[in-house]
């Protein structure tokens, strides 16, 4: 899990923080599909597209830490 991640709709005002535990909850009541990215300082975002669903769609995003590059 990651704490305090942010999950949005790019080109929107959407969007929510991961709790503690990692959850996230998005009321979205645009045109489907839509793409949810999340994203968190050091690492890799990640994104996901929702075609028209009716109740809860559930997803988890998996946000692989970036590596730390060499300074020469």
């Amino acid at each position: 899990p990651v704490p305090a991640a942010t999950v949005f709709v790019p080109e929107s005002s959407v969007w929510t923080e991961s709790d503690s535990s990692g959850n996230y909850s998005i009321l979205w009541s645009g045109k489907f599909p839509v793409l949810i990215r999340a994203s968190k300082l050091g690492f890799e975002p990640s994104e996901h597209r929702i075609e028209k669903q009716t109740g809860t769609v559930i997803h988890d995003f998996y946000l692989k830490p970036l590596r730390a590059k060499e300074v020469e």
